[in-house]
């Protein structure tokens, strides 16, 4: 449709500044109309969508392509590629790298890419924002780290950190989260320490306190959360449940000494 438009109107030097102007016009309508309801109903408006669905297609084959020649790289190599420090990898070679860090790396790894994602194109934000949230990043740094990224509001790690706080701090900061990977809740716990948040820190200790005490979150932790922990003065004879089960112990003692004497 656009094209007939423009096809009817020939510019040359002696078109007449009100002639470019009708023409302008024209090509304007004839967009609008392509993704109006008519262009829709028509089915002008699938030549663009079929051209994007063959860009992507074309692109995935390029990502899959990239990705066997990871397998002859370190992980340090990959992870470079995948952050940005190695700024020479082309478009299609990051994607890989991002998916394999993704789905493969640690959460800092994860974490490092994240941050690294400012100005670079909207395939690789979303393969990456698709590949933490798969991880339960999310559980960490809050819901909201996507839209960030799109927006281009992340520019480093202090970024992500802040919105860790931040997620904390708004309540949504839960035991079981504490304990689904020691290196977020390590690197959590050092955040909140840095940030000198009291209320991050009270809620960080208050779902500790919870994990900590509660057999189902309990058998999860390794030493690596304990000390993340325990770093904020949460510790296993510190909860509230075994407060209360010393208590109960010391309180039968004294009962026992004395009925004894």
């Amino acid at each position: 449709m656009t094209i007939l438009l423009l096809a009817i109107r020939k510019e040359n030097t002696q078109t007449s500044w009100i002639e470019n102007a009708q023409a302008c016009e024209q090509v304007i309508f004839a967009t609008k109309i392509d993704n109006g309801k008519v262009g829709r109903f028509m089915g002008w408006d699938k030549g663009g969508a079929r051209a994007r669905a063959t860009v992507a297609k074309a692109f995935e084959s390029d990502v899959e392509d990239a990705s066997t020649m990871l397998q002859g790289m370190t992980s340090d190599d990959i992870t470079n590629i995948a952050n940005g420090t190695n700024t020479t990898a082309s478009k299609a070679l990051r994607a890989a790298a991002v998916d394999h860090t993704m789905a493969n790396g640690s959460f800092e790894d994860r974490m490092d890419v994240l941050s690294s994602l400012k100005g670079v194109d909207t395939s690789i934000k979303q393969r990456a924002i698709k590949g933490s949230f798969a991880k339960g990043d999310n559980n960490i740094i809050g819901n909201k780290f996507g839209d960030a990224i799109l927006e281009d509001k992340i520019d480093n790690i202090t970024d992500l950190e802040n919105m860790a706080i931040n997620n904390a701090v708004d309540g949504n900061l839960q035991s079981e989260h504490l304990v689904q990977n020691g290196a977020a809740t390590k690197w959590l716990s050092e955040a909140i320490t840095n940030s000198k948040s009291q209320q991050a820190e009270d809620a960080f200790i208050q779902a500790g306190d919870i994990a900590i005490s509660n057999a189902n979150t309990a058998k999860n932790m390794n030493q690596t959360i304990y000390e993340a922990l325990s770093a904020h003065g949460v510790v296993a004879e510190n909860t509230p449940q075994n407060t209360s089960s010393s208590n109960s112990q010391q309180n039968n003692q004294q009962s026992n000494s004395s009925s004894g004497g």
